[in-house]
């Protein structure tokens, strides 16, 4: 059964860029636990749900109909299909499995490109979701390029979560070096509710 989504065109200093979804569309505090932290009850969006439980729960069964969704968008998207390599922004948190890599590497095999997994590096200590925006304004890019292109070609970026897009703008960045690449597309599964 597809999944319902409903794209939300992203804006910044890549070419084109979407989000399939909202992550959460409804989120009523429910209160504190004992070390003092807010809960949630979230109602998410269906691709939101299986990226939560993809994500943090280790569901990776809900791989498949996430990529299923990315690439009926993909499929449904013809501005940018000359995609010739798929790379993941790359992960800040150590897990055990990366669910950035696992959903670009698997888009990748789908659509035909390349799958590039060391092409941009995270040096970033903390997870950006853990910083305030104001923190994160005055962070030095902590991402890095590792390598260059061999040849000239347009790249489809793959993010789980869209918040602030500070770290896929680094991302960009970091490519743009890179005279070889062409147009930078976005994709991030899910985008949330808030803006800066």
């Amino acid at each position: 059964m597809a999944v319902e989504i409903h794209p939300i065109p992203l804006y910044g200093v890549w070419d084109i860029g979407y989000a399939l979804d909202v992550h959460t569309i409804k989120s009523i505090p429910i209160g504190e636990d004992a070390y003092g932290h807010l809960h949630f009850d979230n109602t998410r969006s269906e691709i939101g749900e299986l990226l939560y439980q993809f994500k943090y729960n280790g569901k990776y069964e809900n791989l498949n109909p996430i990529v299923d969704a990315i690439v009926s968008f993909w499929d449904e998207t013809p501005e940018i299909h000359d995609v010739r390599t798929v790379l993941p922004v790359p992960p800040t948190k150590i897990r055990g499995y990366q669910p950035t890599i696992e959903i670009a590497r698997a888009v990748a095999a789908r659509i035909g490109a390349y799958y590039c997994g060391d092409v941009l590096e995270n040096t970033a200590t903390a997870e950006m979701k853990s910083l305030t925006w104001e923190e994160k304004k005055k962070l030095q890019p902590t991402i890095r390029k590792t390598k260059n292109a061999i040849r000239k070609h347009s790249i489809l970026l793959i993010d789980d979560l869209y918040k602030t897009g500070l770290t896929l703008t680094h991302c960009v960045s970091a490519l743009r070096e890179d005279p070889l690449v062409d147009k930078i597309y976005v994709l991030a599964v899910t985008k949330t509710r808030n803006t800066y």
